[in-house]
C-alpha cells in the first residue's frame, strides 16, 4: 500500500509538472504592441526597421538596434527560428538584458552572425563563470563545433535553454554552446539588428517550472 502511495504521488508530481509548463508565441499578438524597439540613430524610426507581418518579422539590420520583450523571463526553452534574406550577414538573439535602452546592453548573446551562429558573448557587464575575460564590454564563448547554419534563404532553428542561469544553446539540432553560472539568471529576451537584412519567426518560449 504504502508503495503503491509513493508511485501515486510521483505521477501526480510529474503530471503538476507538466502542467506547470506554459508555452508562449512571442508574436501571437500579430504586432509588436508587447515589445520595446531600440535603434542607435535618433532619426531614424525603429518602426521602419522591425516589421512584423504574418508571424514573420523583418529585420533590416541598419541602424544597429534590437526588439526586445517587455516581460521578464529566467527558467524556459526558447525556439526562434531565423534566415538571411540575401547575403548572410550579423544577428544575434539577446537574453538576461537589463533595463537599458543602449546599444550594447547589459546582456548575453547568442550570435548568429554567419558562420559564427552558436557563439555566446556577454557584454556590458554580464558574464558566465565559464566565460574568459577578453575585455570589458565582451566575454566570448566559441561555438563547440563547425558551422550548422543553412544557406542564406532557408530558416534555421535555435533552441536556447536558460536553467537557472546556466545556459544551452542548440542550432539546427547540434549542442554548439554552454554557459555556466550566469552573473543573471532573469532578464527580457531581445533580437538584434546589426548587419544586413534577415528574418525571424516562430518565435516560441516554454517555461520550465
Amino acid at each position: 500500500m504504502k508503495r503503491f502511495l509513493f508511485v501515486f504521488a510521483f505521477v501526480l508530481f510529474v503530471i503538476s509538472s507538466i502542467n506547470a509548463q506554459t508555452t508562449e508565441n512571442l508574436f501571437a499578438a500579430g504586432n509588436l504592441n508587447g515589445w520595446t524597439m531600440f535603434v542607435d540613430d535618433p532619426d531614424v524610426d525603429p518602426a521602419t526597421i522591425f516589421k512584423l507581418e504574418n508571424g514573420i518579422l523583418r529585420v533590416e539590420g541598419r541602424p544597429f538596434g534590437f526588439v526586445r520583450t517587455n516581460k521578464t523571463y529566467d527558467n524556459y526553452v526558447l525556439i526562434v527560428q531565423w534566415r538571411w534574406v540575401a547575403a548572410p550577414s550579423n544577428s544575434g538573439i539577446f537574453i538576461y538584458m537589463q533595463d537599458e535602452l543602449i546599444l550594447w546592453p547589459n546582456m548575453i548573446e547568442c550570435q548568429l552572425a554567419a558562420g559564427r551562429a552558436g557563439d555566446l558573448m556577454s557584454a556590458g557587464g554580464a558574464r558566465f563563470s565559464n566565460s574568459p575575460v577578453v575585455d570589458e564590454r565582451v566575454r566570448p564563448i566559441q561555438k563547440k563545433y563547425d558551422s550548422s547554419e543553412k544557406p542564406a534563404g532557408e530558416w534555421n532553428t535555435a533552441v536556447i535553454t536558460s536553467m537557472n542561469g546556466n545556459v544551452s544553446v542548440v542550432i539546427n539540432g547540434v549542442l554548439q554552446n554552454e554557459g555556466i553560472d550566469s552573473l543573471h539568471k532573469s532578464g527580457y529576451i531581445g533580437l538584434q539588428s546589426e548587419g544586413g537584412p534577415i528574418e525571424f519567426r516562430n518565435v516560441t518560449l516554454t517555461t520550465i517550472p
